[in-house]
């Protein structure tokens, strides 16, 4: 299946009358599902429609859908700062949060992503919210808003 966008991922999420659905679009978006589906993998790991996902409900999901997960960035991590580049991976602009380092400096999502240059998936954690980057694109519905980056995830096949 081609990666839906998130903005029809949460246009099929409205359609279905659920709300508080940024897990099961980041989920949806990391494994490649419809909406339906993903929303059932994530009731699997006990989301509840219209509640956002408690604990880590989506690594559940993804790891009962045969993907490993590993963390590769906590809030507080040192940053080492890339100037002079504007993509993630090869040609594909990543918008969206910034995460505040250790030294409290504003720090953009490609510069916490500089190790991690690939057409790779991961999962960022905000506070209270969750987006996909997935071959260098930013998945988020929420749009360009601003979040302090908490947690990055990366997921892989099994």
């Amino acid at each position: 299946m081609t990666t839906q966008t998130a903005r029809t991922l949460a246009f099929a999420a409205e359609m279905e009358g659920d709300s508080r659905f940024c897990g099961v679009v980041a989920v949806a978006v990391a494994a490649d599902l419809d909406y339906p589906t993903a929303a059932a993998e994530m009731r699997k790991a006990g989301r509840h429609k219209n509640e956002g996902s408690h604990g880590q409900s989506y690594l559940r999901a993804l790891h009962n859908l045969g993907f490993k997960t590993e963390k590769i960035r906590r809030y507080g991590d040192p940053v080492e700062v890339v100037t002079g580049e504007d993509t993630v991976g090869p040609g594909s602009p990543l918008l969206g949060g910034y995460v505040t380092a250790g030294v409290r400096t504003p720090v953009t999502l490609k510069q916490a992503l500089v190790k991690h240059k690939d057409n790779g998936t991961y999962l960022v954690l905000y506070s209270r919210h969750i987006a996909c980057v997935k071959n260098t694109l930013f998945h988020d519905w929420t749009g360009g808003r601003r979040h302090r980056i908490n947690e990055i995830w990366r997921v892989t096949h099994g």
